[in-house]
């Protein structure tokens, strides 16, 4: 990791408030995400970046207890950053909603030449603070464990949002049809040692019949789901 220099510090005490992360990257030759970590060591804060905080921390909205439960499914912490894989087409639904809490930066992975497979889009946002939050809450270890400290700090009304999050991370919803019958499933998948009580909890309240499976395919990939399929 290459060192601040003095003279790289003031530059962004001078001009990183009013000129921002992209500018002053150029300028030294390093990552937004670097600039970012730095200003947040050196305390350089815009007044949007910590409301965007409190957003996550203080009377958690729909949207945000939405976005939580896709980042449970889907999302990565880095050393400097929280980043969220998407396929493009469902990252352009859902833009609008992360940048209303970040100043997410977004990056287009294209799949190799002569394959099958849809463009991927990564949004990386640069926040200690949010870091911070998700660490507290068991983020690091959401392939074992259940969500049960953030469903504890979102309000019980809320916890369909972030059940909905999840479902478009790790879930998957169809509908077979044949004539005149019809047999649907929604699955909801993890690691082999994930821990489903919150939602069986869940589950079990609204009376919604289900299976946990854990399972082991051919090839030694092994794999946890919740899967409810009745009508």
């Amino acid at each position: 990791m290459r060192k601040w220099k003095t003279s790289e510090i003031e530059f962004l005490r001078k001009h990183y408030l009013l000129r921002g992360a992209k500018y002053c990257a150029a300028q030294l030759s390093r990552s937004e995400c670097s600039v970012h970590h730095k200003t947040e060591i050196l305390k350089l804060l815009k007044p949007r970046r910590s409301a965007e905080l409190q957003k996550f921390e203080d009377g958690i909205e729909p949207h945000v207890a939405y976005l939580l439960g896709l980042l449970w499914a889907d999302g990565a912490m880095g050393k400097y950053d929280v980043s969220l894989p998407l396929i493009k087409s469902d990252m352009d639904e859902i833009k609008h909603i992360l940048l209303r809490y970040g100043q997410w930066s977004f990056y287009l992975r294209r799949p190799p030449t002569g394959t099958t497979w849809k463009p991927i889009s990564i949004a990386r946002l640069c926040n200690k603070g949010l870091r911070e939050f998700l660490e507290r809450n068991d983020f690091r270890h959401k392939s074992k464990y259940s969500p049960t400290k953030l469903l504890g700090i979102i309000s019980p009304q809320l916890h369909s949002y972030f059940w909905r999050g999840f479902l478009d991370g790790d879930g998957c919803i169809y509908v077979q049809k044949h004539k005149n019958w019809k047999f649907g499933t929604i699955a909801l998948t993890g690691s082999y040692e994930q821990d489903w009580k919150d939602l069986i909890a869940r589950l079990n309240k609204l009376k919604v019949r289900y299976r946990l499976v854990r399972e082991t395919s051919n090839r030694g990939h092994k794999c946890s789901r919740i899967v409810i399929s009745n009508l």
